[in-house]
């Protein structure tokens, strides 16, 4: 696994111990807000540079997400996710994903002011590329359609 992924893991971990030690008894409301404010941010630190794309570096963060929500006595029985969506949180990939996606929707639609000379010279063409928003209560606001290539 990678260093950041490690570290952040590792941070993430110390301060969960810290609560499950100071805080025997947790409700739900009482632990999303210590999970959210003292656990998650460790996960989350710098994650645009270093976001996890390795299954590994995804699988560790993830970890130490499926022993926090453990610590709801209550829910320590059901499933991962039947605790996540019994304290209304996501997987941190879902977050992730999320995120990047905003991050798109702000290049494309100039709202980040982003020069174009910036763009990496893999995205070369991405101007003949056909976009159409719509924002709607879809998953994905808008959609990317690819121009047909020509053999000849």
């Amino acid at each position: 696994m990678s260093s950041p992924c490690a570290e952040a893991a590792k941070k993430a971990m110390k301060v969960l111990g810290i609560i499950r030690r100071q805080f025997k008894d947790l409700d739900k409301k009482c632990f999303v807000i210590l999970y959210k404010s003292f656990v998650r941010p460790h996960l989350e630190f710098a994650i645009q540079a270093w976001s996890p794309y390795f299954k590994r570096d995804i699988e560790c963060l993830e970890k130490v997400q499926r022993r926090a929500t453990k610590v709801v006595k209550k829910f320590k029985s059901l499933s991962y996710e039947a605790r996540l969506h019994k304290l209304g949180l996501t997987t941190l990939y879902d977050r992730r994903l999320r995120r990047d996606l905003i991050e798109a929707y702000k290049i494309i639609t100039d709202k980040d002011h982003v020069a174009r000379k910036s763009i990496p010279s893999s995205c070369v063409g991405m101007e003949k590329w056909k976009i159409n928003f719509s924002p709607t209560k879809d998953l994905a606001p808008f959609s990317i359609h690819t121009p047909q290539k020509t053999l000849f």
